[in-house]
């Protein structure tokens, strides 16, 4: 049986060893979730909340020790991944609460008979999960369709697999049956079989563009239900009005948020030409400021990258901006010491029209360019495929709300501040950044089938 490493990217030990599924191992686990499905939607809505809320408080009991292993496996600040636990359990906690609410039936009033819209359960899910949050992307996918009555089948990332085993753990610790919710420590090449499974009714993914066009055409063939989160390059635009101290305040921390490795990070930033300088000089020493260092220590303000292969990538990047006419401000060069680390860099007036303008960097690396006009602005925000998330900074907070409703294509926006997931409001993205929706009312239901049932 082979076996794959969690490798810890500070100190480049090999930290855990798992063995890998064999495709017909996988078969057994899905067809023991689709065993224990039915019984588990057959529970009262009130019991599955109950373990959903037993997790919660486990996790918030346990949260020094999950933040540990995200620690060593994916290299975050020890502070990032404690407050990753805590946001994940806190989640299900607000979950259990109010999902009883968002799930309520919806009567429709018509002249004759009754009519009302139901939510059921689809069955057996699968989740497609990353490395950069590995607790919070499982448990936004999982928490609502447990809630559902569905099972979860969850594959993560081969970095973090320790992660994953221990959140199935803790699921049964909270008294969720075996089989309900069940890890997969299955090679990528493998999830095509998976896919295919005729006892899979869903799939969930977050990952590359790439990944997302694979998955889709093998889940699409087989007519499965599907969400899908596939990163982003979000463009912030920087108004001749925005206070420039809190724009280059916010927009560093953005960019920094997990060293660099987030969807949602602001990634391009889009300045009025009159403020460029000034927004710059700010901007770089914003940026330069962030230390890197052991994720362990609570002094350390950045943690390495997740892999070699990450940072390698991320500075071939680098070096062909550089090509397409950017300017490096700072950072952009590795590091001569131990673990994965890349600094802070800024690179400025890389060329929109260049096919390296129109990828996602994902890592600590910030791409400037600057604007005479709104019509040129908004342009360059929607020039790329990506359409997840985006900010415009302003004085004219209303007028900048408008502008980023009507003018920037994404799935969300934010006004002077960087965006953050929260429980309660849609998470999702539209153009190569996917589409349908994670977590609130809207999010609940992607794993549901929405019946309406007529009474005459």
């Amino acid at each position: 049986m082979r076996e794959i490493q969690s490798i810890n990217p500070f100190t480049e030990d090999v930290v855990w060893s798992h063995e890998l599924l064999s495709p017909e191992d996988a078969d057994q686990k899905v067809d023991l979730s689709f065993e224990v499905q039915k019984p588990w939607a057959r529970l009262e809505e009130s019991d599955r909340l109950g373990c959903i809320q037993n997790l919660g408080n486990l996790l918030l009991e346990k949260k020094s020790e999950f933040a540990r292993v995200i620690t060593f496996e994916m290299g975050k600040t020890f502070a990032s991944a404690l407050a990753e636990v805590e946001k994940s359990a806190n989640m299900f906690l607000y979950l259990s609460e109010h999902f009883p609410k968002w799930n309520s039936y919806n009567e429709i009033e018509m002249p004759s008979g009754k009519h009302r819209v139901t939510f059921q359960p689809l069955g057996v899910t699968l989740g497609i999960m990353p490395w950069n949050f590995p607790l919070w992307q499982a448990a936004r996918f999982a928490a609502p369709s447990l809630a559902l009555g569905n099972s979860v089948l969850l594959k993560p990332a081969s970095n973090v697999f320790q992660s994953s085993k221990l959140f199935e753990e803790l699921a049964l610790e909270a008294g969720i049956p075996e089989g309900v919710y069940q890890h997969l420590s299955l090679d990528s090449r493998h999830m095509d079989h998976v896919i295919q499974n005729q006892k899979l009714a869903g799939v969930s993914l977050t990952g590359s563009a790439s990944a997302g066009k694979k998955v889709g055409e093998i889940a699409g063939a087989q007519m499965k239900k599907m969400v899908f989160e596939l990163g982003g390059s979000d463009p912030y635009i920087i108004m001749e009005d925005a206070d420039l101290d809190l724009a280059a305040s916010k927009c560093a921390e953005s960019r920094l948020l997990n060293s660099g490795q987030s969807c949602i990070c602001a990634k391009r930033f889009i300045v009025h030409e009159k403020v460029k300088e000034e927004f710059l000089e700010l901007f770089v020493k914003e940026m330069k400021h962030k230390t890197f260092g052991d994720p362990m220590e609570e002094s350390t303000g950045m943690g390495p990258m997740a892999r070699k292969d990450l940072r390698l990538d991320l500075h071939d990047q680098v070096k062909r901006a550089v090509k397409a006419g950017g300017e490096i401000l700072t950072g952009g060069s590795i590091p001569d010491r131990h673990g994965y680390f890349y600094p802070p860099t800024v690179l400025v007036d890389v060329d929109p029209q260049s096919s390296i303008y129109q990828q996602e960097f994902f890592g600590p690396v910030a791409l400037v360019n600057s604007y005479s006009n709104e019509d040129e602005a908004f342009e360059l925000a929607n020039s790329t495929p990506f359409g997840l998330g985006s900010g415009i900074f302003s004085h004219d907070r209303e007028r900048a709300g408008h502008l980023a409703e009507t003018r920037i294509h994404s799935g969300m926006s934010v006004i002077n501040d960087y965006l953050r997931s929260d429980v309660r409001l849609p998470f999702g993205g539209v153009k190569d950044s996917g589409f349908g929706r994670e977590l609130s009312p809207f999010g609940i239901h992607e794993f549901a089938n929405v019946k309406t049932v007529s009474i005459y």
